[in-house]
């Protein structure tokens, strides 16, 4: 059914019944493709996306260019996948095997604290990069993040911002549990990640200092901080357990602040980390 030969010759991940095993999420569903020298994932569309060609062009222009160690080879495929007798597009990406960001941070809750630190200063660098590049993921969140030997990888890149694309758009508005309560389709642009950078970073320096919040606020859908939390912070049992840790106060109450700020006032991480903006306590 593959128009690439990679795929086509390949073998595909079964269930345990023999059928080709399915990764389902937002509007695709892809399909483990193994093949000699590579491993791949082919990422099908169960609905129609707009500018899918246009996206994904800018993006192999762009990681060709900048050579960024975050992200993994992906192409868009436009007669990729044969179903019904007719062609549709699929994009084809290296499969990366590592562990899913909340599937890390749960295997290694016990490390030592400066193995800890040591991965959060790679997050921040990595988020730093980010901003330097212009680039925005556009859904930053545990299950678009993999750990392979303590390096970040980004997947899924169907909500990417690039200036090359701006004109293009965005229909959608991220996981919720990673995204300001502010954030609407009308925004696309550089700083898309910044809120969800800031949520991942607070999070792992908050379960340095306070493990047991894993256990407490984790569900599966989240780290510890969930929709709820950014909606009314005032209100939230999360943000008065953090403001009670003294390494955690003043990053819960500059974040509440945040929460209820316009979109577009959110700082970059580096500005939250210094301080270096103006936020209502």
């Amino acid at each position: 059914c593959f128009s690439d030969d990679d795929l086509r010759t390949g073998k595909v991940q079964e269930n345990s019944i023999g059928l080709p095993f399915a990764y389902s999420g937002g509007f695709t569903t892809t399909y483990k493709v193994f093949t000699d020298n590579t491993t791949y994932a082919a990422r099908c569309f169960v609905r129609d996306v707009q500018n899918l060609v246009e996206r994904y062009g800018a993006i192999s222009d762009f990681r060709l260019n900048s050579k960024s160690p975050y992200l993994v080879d992906a192409d868009v495929l436009k007669s990729g996948i044969l179903v019904g007798g007719k062609w549709h597009p699929i994009i084809k990406m290296r499969w990366i095997e590592g562990d899913l960001l909340n599937v890390f941070i749960e295997k290694h809750l016990n490390r030592s604290p400066q193995d800890q630190e040591n991965f959060i200063e790679k997050f921040e660098k990595f988020a730093h990069q980010l901003e330097k590049d212009e680039f925005a993921h556009g859904d930053l969140q545990h299950g678009n993040v993999i750990i392979k030997n303590d390096r970040i990888y980004l997947i899924d890149y169907d909500g990417v911002y690039l200036p090359e694309i701006e004109s293009l758009g965005t229909g959608e508005v991220g996981h919720p549990n990673y995204q300001h309560p502010k954030r609407t389709t009308k925004y696309f642009n550089r700083n898309l990640d910044r809120f969800s950078a800031i949520i991942i970073w607070f999070s792992l320096k908050s379960l340095l200092h306070s493990p047991g919040l894993w256990k407490k606020y984790y569900n599966g859908e989240n780290l510890i901080f969930r929709q709820d939390d950014f909606s009314d912070p005032s209100n939230s049992t999360l943000f008065y357990e953090l403001t009670q840790i003294p390494e955690l106060k003043e990053d819960a109450l500059k974040l509440a602040a945040i929460c209820i700020e316009d979109f577009e006032k959110i700082p970059s991480l580096q500005q939250f980390i210094d301080g270096s903006f103006s936020y209502d306590k």
